[in-house]
């Protein structure tokens, strides 16, 4: 049922996620930085599973991917009406259907590097998909302006949230 990257994610190897969320990710709040206390997380994971390059992309990409669903998720979910929107009638199932597809197509995209692990393997396959997940995610700064004005065209008006609190 896993919808996006943050589902999956949290459903894989719990212990190992659990363990790094408290003794590394939370342990760098000193830095006063989420996206570096973040990096510095996956990094030690990288280092954890060895010294291959693979195991650095996939861990790159697990981190322009949850910022990329963070920032986005967090927009949208200021439009009420495209919430409601979203989630009403058949419209949910092809949102549904269409969640499902982008989480499949992308984690095999993301997986790729973890799987063939020598730079020479997953460049090839990167570049054999036109680096599009990079294109899709790493890229979202470029982008997020425009997107995030056609969110605001449909969504109409924006209720401000606040640290989880609705005003």
């Amino acid at each position: 049922g896993a919808t996006t990257f943050g589902h999956m994610i949290a459903s894989f190897n719990t212990n190992t996620n659990a363990w790094v969320a408290q003794y590394v990710y939370k342990r760098l709040r000193f830095l006063n930085n989420r996206y570096i206390s973040q990096i510095l997380a996956l990094i030690f994971l990288a280092v954890w599973h060895g010294l291959h390059s693979g195991y650095y992309a996939c861990f790159f990409m697990e981190f322009v991917i949850m910022n990329f669903e963070r920032d986005i998720a967090s927009y949208v979910s200021q439009y009420p009406r495209i919430i409601s929107l979203l989630n009403a009638g058949p419209l949910k199932y092809i949102k549904f259907v269409v969640l499902k597809l982008y989480v499949i197509i992308f984690m095999g995209y993301s997986l790729g590097p973890f799987a063939l692990l020598k730079l020479h393997r997953w460049w090839n396959l990167y570049v054999s998909l036109y680096f599009s997940g990079h294109v899709v995610f790493a890229c979202w700064p470029l982008y997020a302006p425009v997107v995030k004005a056609l969110i605001k065209t449909i969504g109409g008006e924006r209720v401000k949230v606040d640290k989880g609190k609705q005003n």
